[in-house]
């Protein structure tokens, strides 16, 4: 099952396999307030997978929590260093999470509307989350270490796995 934002709340796709083998996909649209826990109810898994956290509640990474259910995250963007996860001053001027948050304070206005006592509050939120995730995938390592100059990642279990890799895990199970 995938579960994505949408217009008007969050899209669950599942996929349903076929006896010929073949598959067949349903789709549910589900309140933003609820989504996560109407997902879980049903479909329960045993693992999660977070491709993308933009768009997403972090506390979504306490429902799975609580739900004692396994997490893994994919770091493709820089979200949780900053809510403009482009880290790029009007698109253009990369800024890589500066130890100065005087250059924040000239960019988040201009990007997104923010301001740094909005980006501190938002970074003190995805801290609380980071080590409710059981790994974190990230294409290469710098983009680990670019994260952890506003996180701790020091105790997180992270694997890097570049773009374009083949995992091959063998025969579907049954």
């Amino acid at each position: 099952s995938v579960l994505h934002p949408h217009r008007d709340g969050f899209l669950l796709q599942t996929h349903f396999g076929r006896p010929d083998g073949s598959t067949r996909t349903q789709a549910y649209l589900l309140p933003a307030d609820h989504a996560l826990a109407a997902a879980l109810a049903m479909f329960p898994p045993d693992v999660v997978h977070i491709q993308n956290l933009i768009g997403h509640p972090l506390g979504s990474l306490d429902e799975l929590r609580s739900r004692r259910v396994g997490v893994i995250a994919s770091i493709h963007d820089l979200y949780l260093g900053c809510p403009h996860h482009w880290l790029l001053f009007r698109n253009e001027v990369a800024c890589g999470i500066p130890d100065d948050l005087e250059g924040c304070a000239r960019c988040l206005p201009v990007v997104n509307g923010g301001d740094v006592a909005g980006l501190r509050d938002f970074r003190a939120e995805g801290a609380g989350q980071v080590d409710l995730v059981d790994v974190w995938v990230a294409p290469s390592q710098s983009a680990i270490d670019t994260l952890a100059r506003v996180h701790d990642f020091e105790n997180a279990v992270t694997r890097v796995i570049p773009h374009g890799s083949v995992i091959d895990t063998g025969p579907p199970q049954r």
